[in-house]
């Protein structure tokens, strides 16, 4: 597993972005912005808190795959639909309003331990190749709590490709993040990025620049150091 600890860069208080649009952003690799998750018929919504969040809330299929590139048309069922709406997915009343839940657990329960955002579920394995669709969400679930007045994700993936994947998924969820700070009126705090499998394409190689390889590591003061300690019969 590969896992990052940072903390984004732009404060609640100059905003991330406004309020995306979801058909007016383009597609790129594993875009969360697009429209519908597979065999959803477009349906309208009961009134959301923020009516400028309805464009995400909606349900809309996507535009023609050969019109948003080939990554969209390799993932889109032949109708145009993909699973990967992540939009759809925590906002939509199809999914539990999950969203809502999150801001309403963290207000009724700042250090509690509930406020957790589901992306991928288990029918998937039904659904990511029907109709000719090839999409597996690659996000399992983000967790989010409330620490000195700061709220922290830890963001949980099933797979990252570097090149494309992992640069939209994390717009996603800094936007995400940064939006459930401005509702709780908390200021954003750190982003744990937990990866089961990070890669790169081998047809991306000639985008990556490689880095320099890491020192040795620095010895650890542990238990294990100190004098006449054997562990040697510890596992």
């Amino acid at each position: 597993m590969f896992q990052l600890h940072f903390r984004p860069n732009v404060r609640r208080k100059t905003r991330l972005c406004a309020r995306p649009r979801a058909l007016h952003l383009p597609h790129f690799g594993d875009c969360p912005f697009r429209q519908q998750s597979h065999g959803r018929a477009p349906h309208s919504h009961a009134a959301s808190p923020s009516d400028d969040r309805q464009g995400l809330r909606e349900s809309r299929p996507v535009p023609p795959a050969q019109q948003n590139g080939p990554l969209l048309e390799y993932a889109a069922s032949k109708d145009g639909f993909i699973n990967s709406n992540y939009g759809h997915l925590i906002y939509s009343s199809d999914y539990h309003n999950q969203y809502d839940r999150v801001l309403d657990e963290l207000i009724m329960a700042p250090d509690g331990r509930r406020a957790m955002m589901i992306y991928n579920r288990p029918q998937i394995w039904n659904e990511y190749n029907i109709d000719g669709c090839n999409d597996f969400i690659c996000t399992n679930s983000v967790a989010y709590y409330i620490r000195n007045g700061e709220l922290h994700c830890s963001v949980s993936m099933r797979s990252n490709d570097v090149a494309y994947g992992y640069k939209n998924d994390y717009a996603w969820q800094q936007f995400v993040l940064h939006e459930l700070a401005n509702d709780l009126d908390v200021e954003p705090g750190d982003m744990i990025w937990q990866v089961q499998n990070l890669h790169v394409y081998e047809k991306h190689f000639d985008l990556i620049k490689p880095g320099p390889l890491p020192g040795p590591k620095p010895e650890l003061s542990t238990a294990a150091a100190y004098e006449g300690y054997d562990n040697r019969n510890y596992g």
